[in-house]
């Protein structure tokens, strides 16, 4: 479902590589025959000629960890590698993860392919059937704001109210 929400808001957005794929991206070369493989799946053909280069990130950086840019002709494609810490999205780690630091054991990794050209409108998929009713998450925030506003006006009325009936009691 994550990915559908890509596909339907991000016009960059092309398609999601398994963290498998982490191992198999080198620094710089030609294009490794799995990726190849896994962008003409996706109906993305790459020429033969096609390079892979890994980009120099800053060590501060948190996300993404790791950017990958492939040239292909006139298009540039964007790989951007995720890790989501799996306490995050609540999952717990294999127990051998707290003695080594294994990524595939502490995080979830993902590897985002980006285009440099964008999609048109018309080419971009239907959000998910269950944002049909996303939009009435704003009518629940205004009845909660609604409802403090009269809680407040009642709170007002209530401390009016006393304050007259303790003036009225001290002036006798």
């Amino acid at each position: 479902m994550r990915h559908e929400w890509r596909t339907s808001t991000d016009p960059n957005y092309r398609f999601t590589l398994t963290s498998d794929f982490l191992d198999k991206l080198p620094d710089e070369g030609p294009v490794p025959g799995d990726v190849r493989s896994a962008f003409e799946r996706r109906g993305i053909s790459l020429p033969q000629d096609a390079r892979i280069q890994k980009e120099p990130t800053e060590i501060w950086v948190q996300d993404p960890e790791g950017v990958w840019k492939i040239t292909a002709g006139e298009r540039t494609y964007t790989i951007e590698e995720s890790r989501i810490d799996l306490h995050k999205i609540g999952r717990e780690p294999e127990p051998a993860a707290a003695e080594e630091d294994s990524v595939e054991k502490r995080y979830f990794v993902e590897l985002l392919v980006l285009s440099d050209k964008a999609r048109a409108q018309s080419e971009m998929a239907k959000l998910p059937d269950v944002y049909n009713k996303a939009h009435y998450l704003w009518l629940a925030f205004a009845g909660v704001g609604i409802l403090a506003f009269l809680a407040l006006l009642l709170f007002k009325l209530v401390t009016e109210s006393i304050d007259r009936k303790s003036a009225i009691q001290n002036s006798t």
